[in-house]
Order: structure tokens, then sequence, then C-alpha cells
């Protein structure tokens, strides 16, 4: 198994912003795995957690009634 050494990249190669990248590869199992690593800043499109998403929307429903 051998590692590459962690490079930078420009924003556009992989996301919309720079991040740094690491690949550990395998040759023996002709495989390679590769570590996006992101900035310590906040996400620029973070959702709002006040709305509700599908499980919050089928979770939220009133219990049904037993006969």
């Amino acid at each position: 198994m051998s590692t590459d050494a962690a490079r930078s990249t420009t924003a556009g190669v992989w996301l919309r912003e720079p991040v740094r990248e690491m690949t550990l590869v395998a040759e023996q199992y002709d495989f390679a795995v590769s570590l996006l690593a992101l900035s310590a800043a906040p996400p620029r499109f973070a959702e709002a957690l006040d709305d509700p998403d599908a499980y919050d929307r089928l979770a939220a429903t009133e219990p049904r009634r037993m006969w």
C-alpha cells in the first residue's frame, strides 16, 4: 500500500471551493481511495434547521386511532 502526498486543489476541480486531497493506493487490489478535506469555514449554503424535511413531515402526522 502506498500513499501519495497530500495536495491542494483549486476551486472547481472537485467542489466550488478549494480542497486538500489525500489519496491512498493499494496496488495489490488495484484500488485507490481519495479523501477530500474541506476548510474549517462554515458552510456557505447551510440549510435552515427549522425547515422540515420529508422525515419530519411524515413523523409529525397524528397517531392513528384504534377502533
